[in-house]
């Protein structure tokens, strides 16, 4: 890889996880801060800037680090049925886990206006890393 290369990707990498972590804690879970003058019920849904900012962090993330699905799809193979199958036939859920992951990571990022549930599952590549990625009906609006 050439030093351009690099130093361009860094710093995507970098803005995807710094910005896919803010409001989370290490296990992805909301930290459950309580903005000013409002009820817990409107807390936990989240405002509308929150909502934005997380579908475009996630969008971020998605298209940069989509490729992870490949190891991660190999780990949860492997640890499902055996190495062999996890190896052979992992690397090609992987591919095809990794090319849906950005695909959805492109769709949230031409739609991050509106605030819909996340397509992709878990919502970010590195959360329940040894479980194999599901997707979610497309624009379901939050409530």
């Amino acid at each position: 890889m050439s030093k351009a290369t690099r130093g361009f990707l860094f710093p995507i990498v970098l803005m995807c996880l710094a910005s896919s972590a803010w409001g989370y804690n290490d296990y992805g879970r909301d930290m459950g801060v309580k903005p000013l003058g409002k009820s817990q019920s409107e807390a936990a849904s989240g405002d509308y800037g929150t909502e934005v900012g997380m579908k475009f962090g996630s969008a971020l993330s998605n298209l940069a680090l989509g490729w992870l699905e490949i190891p991660k799809t190999v780990l949860a193979t492997t640890n499902q049925v055996n190495l062999g199958l996890g190896l052979s036939g992992g690397v090609v859920k992987g591919i095809l886990h990794g090319i849906g992951r950005t695909l959805t990571g492109a769709v949230d990022m031409l739609t991050f206006p509106l605030p819909t549930q996340p397509i992709a599952e878990p919502q970010f590549v590195w959360q329940n890393f040894d479980e194999e990625t599901h997707y979610n009906r497309a624009f379901q609006l939050k409530h």
